[in-house]
């Protein structure tokens, strides 16, 4: 099963939301991906998969330098 092509249309859209996003809020790309840490953390608290839990705790990580 080919699943570049998805994944390539996916992350097209979510480049053009964020680019639409701040062209709407006045707000820079640093700005917008600034919350990406508090927001990981924050849907750590939701029922997700241990995949997803996984992902998001490396943003976490990742970002807070530990």
């Amino acid at each position: 099963m080919n699943l570049g092509k998805p994944i390539a249309v996916g992350m097209k859209l979510a480049e053009m939301y964020v680019h639409i996003y701040c062209r709407i809020s006045g707000l820079s790309r640093d700005e917008v991906f600034q919350w990406t840490p508090i927001i990981a953390a924050a849907r750590l608290s939701e029922n997700l998969s241990a995949a997803e839990n996984t992902r998001l705790l490396e943003i976490v990580e990742q970002t807070s330098g530990t």
